[in-house]
């Protein structure tokens, strides 16, 4: 999908708040290439 078509944008439905995090990525895997490491530990969690 390309990033801002319509069917890349969240449901409209989700609670979002202005301090949510969005980690984009780029292929299935959705820790591959998506910076969610540097996030988590930037917000000190140790585990999923």
């Amino acid at each position: 999908m390309t990033a801002g078509s319509p069917g890349w944008q969240l449901a409209a439905s989700l609670d979002r708040r202005p301090t949510d995090r969005v980690v984009s990525k780029t292929y299935r895997d959705g820790f591959a290439a998506t910076g969610l490491d540097t996030t988590l530990e930037g917000l000190g969690a140790r585990r999923l």
